[in-house]
């Protein structure tokens, strides 16, 4: 990535917390930690 990229992750719900996948960096089901679960749950879409 450069200093004009952007990162799009697509984020889904995995037991009871928020997790994404990375394919390009072998990533996968990647939890969210300390209370970022709970702050996407919360946020108005």
């Amino acid at each position: 990535m450069n200093n004009n990229s952007m990162l799009q992750l697509s984020l889904y719900k995995s037991n009871t917390t928020r997790a994404f996948d990375d394919e390009r960096r072998s990533i996968i089901s990647e939890p969210f930690v300390m209370g970022m679960s709970e702050v996407i749950t919360l946020y108005p879409r």
